[in-house]
């Protein structure tokens, strides 16, 4: 720290000193000093109002601690290697820790006290931040996708019996898929399929030959009966030529089966219980047919 002289235009440093050599304790007196001028640390507050914006509420009253979302602010003279490697690693987990020195000078009869963040590097500390809730929302996207792979497990474990006590002439051709079952159609890469999205649960007939003309031509043929296919069903399909791809589909969505509520599970296996089968029993002898001209 340097004293300005804007008389004669030249600086002369401010002797630094100790806590112990000016007769201070850190732990009793820089404390006192803190809580009784708060924006030694936090630009001027009072000790309410900086609390409500160290952590992000405008009113105090509404703070509740220990919601495993504080923040921390350590302040000493000196910080061991022990310390700021600990904040360190705290910090790269997701815990906001700062590290604020505070040194004191002497200039004759005056004293004075300089208070300097050195962790987070305040350059970077924007960076970090950034970087923090990317990886809290990357976080939080994987818990969600594993609390979903959970629920549609566990939803089909329930609702394949219910669908196959009914519809035997599935069970004996269904295959287990991640998400659902599929059934063979006779014909080499198209299949029937019953799955489940986050949002809805669908039913359908998936074109993939390996050939794109070909694919396109099954999917011609079928849909020339397409107001017939969709009486039959019992509702208006998705018809999906997909032009830019090679396979296409055809399906059938329940939008009242959301995974997530299991209050909606129930409507949805009474849904698997029969259109998965009334979509075989329809599609059956005009893909075969399609199957078939297609060659």
């Amino acid at each position: 720290m340097f004293l300005i002289d804007s008389t004669n235009k030249t600086v002369e440093p401010v002797e630094k000193k100790t806590f112990a050599e000016l007769g201070f304790s850190e732990r009793q007196d820089l404390q006192e000093w803190i809580c009784n001028n708060p924006k030694l640390l936090a630009g001027g507050a009072v000790a309410s109002e900086m609390i409500c914006e160290f952590l992000g509420d405008d009113d105090f009253e509404n703070i509740r601690l220990n919601s495993g979302e504080q923040r921390a602010i350590l302040v000493a003279a000196k910080f061991r290697k022990e310390v700021t490697a600990t904040v360190l690693f705290l910090n790269n987990h997701q815990l906001d820790i700062k590290c604020v020195k505070v040194t004191p000078y002497q200039d004759g009869d005056r004293l004075y006290l300089d208070a300097e963040q050195i962790l987070p590097v305040q350059e970077v500390e924007e960076y970090q931040v950034r970087l923090s809730a990317k990886e809290r929302e990357s976080a939080v996207a994987k818990r969600a996708e594993s609390t979903f792979s959970g629920l549609r497990r566990e939803f089909w474990e329930i609702a394949k019996p219910a669908i196959f006590e009914r519809a035997a002439v599935l069970k004996e051709r269904a295959a287990a898929t991640n998400d659902g079952f599929s059934v063979s159609s006779g014909h080499s890469g198209i299949r029937y399929s019953s799955y489940s999205l986050k949002d809805c649960i669908r039913t359908e007939v998936y074109i993939d030959t390996g050939d794109k003309d070909r694919n396109k031509k099954i999917f011609d043929y079928l849909f020339e009966k397409k107001d017939e296919l969709d009486t039959a069903v019992g509702r208006p399909l998705a018809w999906q030529r997909l032009p830019d791809k090679r396979a296409c589909r055809i399906y059938a969505s329940f939008d009242g089966c959301v995974l997530s509520n299991r209050e909606t599970w129930d409507d949805g296996i009474a849904w698997l219980a029969e259109y998965p089968e009334r979509f075989y029993n329809t599609f059956k002898k005009p893909l075969d047919d399609a199957a078939k001209k297609s060659k």
